[in-house]
């Protein structure tokens, strides 16, 4: 996590965003892997807004199946609708979630990756 792509895999681009937890997430052969959990407490009863910034580091194939298909999780349910980076390289975009906590005083947050390619 120090913000350079390229020295992760030689076919990336980098574009840094923000001096804090960046990462390159490439696909797998396990759609659904978490690539980023934290374990936090929360009040319960409250609502909750999950937000990232994604930016595409390589445009693979060139089709929406070369970029990266992230979806949030809380507990292991996924939440609201999975994302897709930018079409262009180097071009950062926010995604969020939001989460109502109903009865939990503790939530894993996770980014799962949906991308195989």
């Amino acid at each position: 996590m120090n913000g350079n792509a390229s020295l992760v895999h030689g076919n990336f681009n980098t574009n840094p965003h923000s001096p804090t937890y960046q990462m390159v997430v490439n696909g797998a052969g396990n759609p659904g892997a978490n690539v980023w959990c934290v374990p936090t407490p929360v009040a319960p009863n409250s609502d909750y807004a999950f937000s990232a910034w994604v930016s595409t580091c390589n445009v693979g194939d060139g089709t929406i199946n070369g970029r990266a298909k992230l979806q949030f999780s809380i507990n292991g349910i996924v939440l609201g609708e999975p994302f897709y980076s930018p079409a262009t390289v180097n071009t950062w975009q926010q995604f969020f979630a939001t989460w109502n906590s109903g009865s939990n005083t503790s939530a894993t947050i996770c980014v799962v990756n949906l991308n195989v390619t």
